[in-house]
């Protein structure tokens, strides 16, 4: 069983949830060559839970219906990056 299908079921620990992070870590930034070290640790029911609930709130689609309504205030200088 792969390391995500382990996740989603629940039955997965920490070594490869690490594992995981690793692989998908740098691709967390705009320049995923400058990407800091993952973390070497990850708490593993926090990982599940948390998957749980993000996945839980895309079948609701939370997300999708609550987006338009959100009235934030956001500025981004052109030409520049982070």
């Amino acid at each position: 069983m792969e390391i995500e299908e382990r996740r989603r079921a629940g039955e997965v620990t920490e070594t490869q949830l690490v594992e995981r992070l690793a692989i998908v870590w740098p691709w967390f930034f705009a320049r995923p060559e400058k990407a800091t070290h993952a973390p070497a640790r990850v708490g593993v029911q926090a990982s599940i839970e948390t998957n749980r609930s993000l996945g839980e709130h895309f079948d609701r689609g939370t997300l999708r219906r609550g987006l338009p309504q959100a009235r934030i205030a956001a500025a981004a200088p052109a030409g520049q990056s982070a």
